[in-house]
């Protein structure tokens, strides 16, 4: 899937970056000025849910409703389920002082509410 997202430079240009799946992003420079400009992820849970939300913001300004929210909604889930294994983790690492073991991890799946 594609993730489009906008930055603005210090001359007031505008650089579209685009980047697709988990990729890094692409540097670019500014068309008016000729300043390079680098995008990085957010500290975040889930750097797919922040990427789904570009593109669902992209959408929306695109006038694509529609997709807009079922794209929101998925970035939402995505989100919601990695804190769910994130805190989980985090509680076995304090109990056991290991990373969790692939067996957990499905155990854990059965327990996330669907």
């Amino acid at each position: 899937m594609r993730f489009p997202i906008e930055a603005l430079c210090r001359c007031g240009g505008k650089i579209p970056f685009t980047t697709y799946g988990d990729g890094d992003w692409p540097s670019q420079t500014c068309s008016e000025c000729g300043a390079a400009i680098y995008q990085s992820d957010p500290l975040s849970v889930s750097v797919v849910a922040e990427r789904l939300l570009y593109r669902s913001s992209a959408e929306l300004n695109g006038g694509d409703y529609s997709l807009s929210i079922i794209i929101a909604t998925i970035a939402v889930e995505s989100f919601l389920t990695r804190l769910f294994f994130k805190v989980k983790g985090m509680d076995n690492d304090a109990k056991t002082f290991a990373w969790p073991t692939e067996a957990q991890e499905k155990a854990w799946e059965a327990e996330y509410p669907r």
